[in-house]
């Protein structure tokens, strides 16, 4: 260290209605052929309990899923086996990752499974995955007869999807355990009537409610549930309000908190024997990512997880050697930093090629094949927290696939190809920790098309970004201090503060670093002027080393005055000006 011290189901249009289909962001779509021929096992079965763990090998959480077997179509299973997913919540730590299969408990469909290396940590010697994550996960909704996964969604009436099953793929159920019961949901056993409800626009995530008019709901929730469109798959699927978000209930009106995965559709009361769905739309504009006890309106803050009071991001060495890979993402980095003034920086390059929780915030490839078939792009968060309802944004890691289904650049996207910038634009709208919305316009729409461009922040994303930094600016949060947002003269440089250079903190009291992350050998000229232009401070080197190169700025408090400073920086040929401001 340098210191100067200075003046001291399916696929088949033609026999089973698709009623639609899409392009899942971050995701290309794996046919139903191609899961049927790479998967050893294929059943139907419930999610009857699940248990999270840490596994043995790599910092990372997570979940065990126990399945109760109804039939097996494929392999030789028993009536009970264990499944892991990624992600969850153990102690004070909470892992989430975008893209991936997250399951419930009570869900029942149909599973593409492989055996899984077991973990010792899980506690089971048999194990296995959903190949294709999401995309090998058909659920059931048994009362509409739909079947749903990420892509699509279609009928089984008249036993259609199992008849296909059988006649392009000769699968049938081999052994049944346990029968599944295709039953129309009754809408006239309880005469049941929603009139309306208001408000009509909401947000998800942020402890807004709706009030629901009719008669016929009951005096008393009991079972009683309240449904959304699922905004992680375009409403295919729907989800429950939470026991706690219940406000009241009485035969005419309920009183209901948006659950953090509700999108924009028709919502339903379920009384069980009776189910009965709104004429008119719920509007979500945005969705806020939620943590905390059953994640009920519990967002993780952001906070300073460094000197400069932000988030260092860090490029694995092979993702910073492809320079248009590199640059692409940059672009939507950039972004996100000059749109919300979020505190994010890129920093050193690290041999870091995966996921897991160390603290280092990483971008990469996926060397390691830890994303599954059919995912080219996520985020993966890591929280930590100090209560039940006290978390924040400990780490957010980003990995990308090596694939040719990519597109780069500002040319015309060809219409079978991703766009590299719109998937990272979204998936740093996740580190932002914003969710999903159903709006085809949306950045943050759960899918992004083949051949389509989103590389706009829009008005509803900067309003999700607002809320969720005004919420990380209330107060500290366990021992953590509030992210500073960057300066808007900062935000757009991209040597010095953006991804070569981090100096901080900012403001400073006696001391401020600037670490350096030269590419080469190079000459370096640091000068630091007040407002009137004196000279403060002045430090050059001819012939810098490549790689890390801090200094330290050392100001005994009495020396100079507070107020702003100006930073004049060179390296090699290039120039750069920063403002800072001493206390």
């Amino acid at each position: 260290m340098r210191k100067l011290n200075l003046f001291p189901f399916l696929f088949f249009a033609f026999s089973l209605v698709n009623i639609y289909a899409f392009a899942q962001c971050g995701l290309y779509e794996i046919s139903l052929t191609e899961k049927v021929a790479e998967s050893t096992y294929i059943i139907e079965g419930e999610v009857e309990a699940q248990q999270c763990f840490k596994a043995s090998k790599i910092n990372k959480i997570f979940t065990l899923n126990t399945i109760k077997v109804y039939s097996v179509l494929k392999g030789n299973l028993p009536q009970k086996i264990y499944l892991i997913t990624a992600g969850g919540k153990l102690g004070n730590q909470m892992e989430k990752a975008s893209s991936l299969l997250s399951l419930q408990v009570g869900q029942v469909g149909m599973f593409f499974l492989n055996q899984s290396e077991p973990d010792p940590a899980s506690l089971h010697s048999t194990v296995y995955a959903v190949y294709s994550s999401s995309q090998g996960f058909y659920i059931y909704n048994l009362s509409e007869q739909l079947i749903s996964n990420v892509f699509n969604q279609y009928t089984n009436i008249g036993n259609q999807f199992y008849q296909l099953l059988e006649s392009e793929y000769g699968l049938k159920a081999q052994v049944i355990y346990f029968n599944i019961s295709w039953t129309n949901s009754s809408l006239y056993d309880r005469l049941t009537v929603i009139n309306n409800f208001s408000p009509s626009t909401v947000n998800a995530g942020v402890g807004d409610e709706i009030t629901i008019n009719g008669f016929g709901f009951g005096s008393s929730r009991g079972s009683g549930k309240v449904f959304f469109k699922n905004s992680d798959d375009g409403g295919a699927t729907e989800i429950a309000a939470d026991a706690q978000q219940y406000k009241s209930w009485i035969d005419n009106k309920i009183v209901v908190a948006i659950p953090q995965k509700a999108g924009t559709g028709k919502i339903a009361v379920d009384l069980g024997a009776t189910k009965v769905q709104s004429n008119a739309i719920l509007k979500v504009n945005y969705a806020i990512i939620n943590t905390g006890s059953n994640e009920l309106i519990n967002p993780a803050r952001l906070v300073a997880k460094n000197s400069n009071r932000g988030y260092i991001w860090n490029m694995n060495v092979d993702f910073n050697a492809d320079s248009i890979a590199k640059s692409n993402f940059l672009i939507s980095f950039k972004k996100w930093r000059c749109s919300t003034y979020i505190n994010w920086s890129i920093g050193r390059t690290v041999e870091i090629n995966r996921s897991e929780s160390d603290t280092i915030n990483v971008i990469t490839f996926d060397e390691n094949n830890e994303l599954p078939a059919g995912v080219l792009g996520l985020c993966y968060s890591y929280y930590s927290g100090c209560a039940e309802n006290d978390w924040y944004v400990e780490e957010s890691d980003m990995l990308f696939r090596k694939s040719d289904k990519w597109h780069f650049g500002d040319g015309a996207i060809p219409f079978n190809k991703i766009d590299f910038q719109s998937v990272a634009l979204h998936e740093l709208g996740h580190a932002h920790q914003i969710g999903h919305v159903i709006n085809n316009l949306d950045l943050m729409h759960y899918s992004i098309s083949l051949g389509v461009q989103k590389r706009n922040i829009e008005a509803l994303n900067l309003e999700a970004a607002q809320w969720m930094i005004n919420k990380s600016e209330e107060s500290n949060i366990c021992d953590k201090k509030r992210m500073q947002l960057l300066d808007s003269d900062l935000c757009n440089d991209e040597l010095f503060g953006f991804y070569n250079t981090v100096i901080y903190p900012n403001p400073f009291y006696e001391n401020f670093n600037i670490d350096f992350y030269l590419n080469e050998n190079s000459t370096l000229k640091v000068v630091m002027y007040d407002v009137t232009g004196k000279l403060v401070a002045q430090y050059e080197n001819n012939s810098a080393s490549k790689g890390y190169f801090p200094l330290v700025f050392d100001f005994p408090s009495h020396q100079i005055r507070a107020g702003v400073y100006i930073l004049k920086i060179e390296v090699g040929g290039e120039k750069s000006i920063k403002k800072l401001i001493k206390y």
